[in-house]
Parts: C-alpha cells; sequence; structure tokens
C-alpha cells in the first residue's frame, strides 16, 4: 500500500495512502479524491435521469401539440379570480429537467458527502423528478381531455 506503482497502458504514478475514512489517490503533483470520484458520478447519474425524463416528457409535449389545438387551455379557479392555463405550459417540466442535466455536466468545486450521496440526492431529486414526471403525464392527459381527443 505504500510504493507507487504503474498502471496499465497509462504512464501515471498512483499512491494509495489512508486517511481517515478517505481513499487518497496522488497523481503526480495532483490530488484526485475519491469522493470527489463518487460525487460526480452521483451528480452524472442524476443529470441523466433528468436528461430521460426530459426526453420522455417531450414526447407527451409533442404527441399532444399534434392531437390539440395550440388554442386549448385549461381552467383556473382560486377564490378570488379565473384563469386559463395554455397548452404551451407543458413545456416547463422538459425545460426545468433539461436544466438539471446541464448543471450536472458543470464541474463541482466541492464533492458531496458521503451522507448527501447516500440521502439526498435520493431523497430530494427522486420525489423532484417524479413530481415533474407525474404532473407532466397529468397535465398532458387533461388537456387531451379539453381538446376532445379522449
Amino acid at each position: 500500500m505504500g510504493r507507487p506503482t504503474r498502471l496499465l497502458g497509462r504512464r501515471r504514478l498512483q499512491a494509495r495512502t489512508r486517511q481517515g475514512k478517505r481513499d487518497l489517490v496522488v497523481d503526480g503533483a495532483r490530488g484526485y479524491d475519491r469522493e470527489q470520484e463518487l460525487s460526480n458520478k452521483a451528480i452524472v447519474t442524476t443529470g441523466k435521469i433528468a436528461l430521460l425524463l426530459a426526453g420522455v416528457s417531450l414526447i407527451s409535449c409533442i404527441f399532444v401539440f399534434t392531437q390539440v389545438p395550440f388554442t386549448t387551455s385549461l381552467d383556473y379557479e382560486t377564490v378570488s379570480r379565473q384563469a386559463d392555463i395554455p397548452v404551451i405550459s407543458l413545456l416547463v417540466a422538459p425545460a426545468l429537467l433539461y436544466s438539471f442535466w446541464v448543471s450536472s455536466r458543470r464541474k463541482q468545486s466541492a464533492p458531496l458527502s458521503r451522507n448527501q450521496r447516500r440521502y439526498l440526492l435520493p431523497l430530494v431529486a427522486g420525489p423532484l423528478f417524479a413530481f415533474f414526471f407525474i404532473g407532466q403525464m397529468y397535465l398532458s392527459l387533461e388537456y387531451l381531455k379539453a381538446g376532445g381527443a379522449l
């Protein structure tokens, strides 16, 4: 565990040391942290899920746009006012999910901790993505009903 070794096909030296609970891999003069690698993997995976859901939501938008006229709207009532929500509002969920993917591609300045990777991403990103996806499907169904396609 102490001697530098040469990786197959890559001419870089690696030395593994133990620092607390984290493995530190030293690559020449730069420090490469295992926590940073795991953090990036979690963020990229979350971004890929967001991109997949954005694609599915966009497909549902295209389907609704081809089935109902653009003048279709949903009635929305509050206590003191009434409003109409246009069919173009279906583009909000794919746009937000796409922005999550774009932000996951940026380089992170500080790695996520172990607890953040284990709890924060699944307990925050998962329900948030589910909310966007289920809301998108519900609105698509309502627009199809309002437009007379169902």
